[in-house]
């Protein structure tokens, strides 16, 4: 078995690919992280540098995935398949998140209408 080394330029991509796809700008990143400039999260995305464990962990949080995820190591090249079933998977829960909502708000539009015209009956 070979020591993996992360990809940083791949990793980089894979972390903007994902904000992307969650809709989350480098600027919501820079305040949940409490950074004062947005260079940092600007330099991950490029593959400059990588996030520290607790910078990692925290952006993992924040966009509700794994952090193993995020992370792409040399030995995997671009990803491959596996790369864009992540993708495909990610782009499925963020639809499925989406027509949920959906769903809730017309649920709550509908009881709603129907609590005011039962009191405006009364």
């Amino acid at each position: 078995m070979q020591y993996p080394v992360i990809d940083v330029e791949k990793t980089g991509k894979r972390m903007k690919e994902i904000c992307d796809l969650r809709g989350i700008q480098a600027r919501e990143i820079r305040d949940y992280m409490n950074f004062a400039a947005m260079q940092s999260v600007y330099d991950w995305f490029r593959g400059k540098n990588l996030p520290s464990l607790d910078n990692m962990y925290a952006l993992s949080r924040f966009l509700e995935v794994s952090m193993d995820s995020l992370i792409i190591a040399e030995d995997e090249g671009d990803g491959g398949t596996e790369c864009s079933g992540r993708m495909q998977m990610l782009k499925c829960e963020l639809m499925d998140l989406r027509y949920r909502i959906a769903a809730g708000a017309l649920l709550v539009y509908l009881l709603a209408s129907q609590n005011w015209n039962g009191q405006a009956a009364k």
